[in-house]
């Protein structure tokens, strides 16, 4: 046992600085596009009660400007490379 840990620790010590990498996120390649906004709007209106006031887009998101039954008025912000809702403001 004591072996094993002595060629274990030996290992570790003299692993060249470079050998170990640390995990990183990768980088968004250049060329992702957005998807089409009309996709953005068929994901925020499926199964959701109001209409659709306005929509906009703000970098790579796609703002759903929407009006809820009552009156009540949010922006819905929706990724415009996964098409994902990311939430709501107002």
């Amino acid at each position: 046992m004591i072996r094993l840990s002595a060629l274990i620790a030996a290992a570790v010590l003299t692993a060249a600085p470079g050998a170990v990498q640390a995990y990183a996120a990768a980088p968004e390649p250049a060329h992702v596009q957005a998807q089409d906004p009309q996709a953005a709007i068929r994901t925020v209106e499926r199964g959701r009660p109001g209409r659709r006031v306005g929509v906009r887009v703000e970098g790579q998101n796609v703002v759903v400007v929407w009006e809820y039954p009552g009156g009540r008025v949010v922006e819905i912000v929706v990724d415009g490379r996964t098409g994902r809702i990311l939430g709501e403001r107002g």
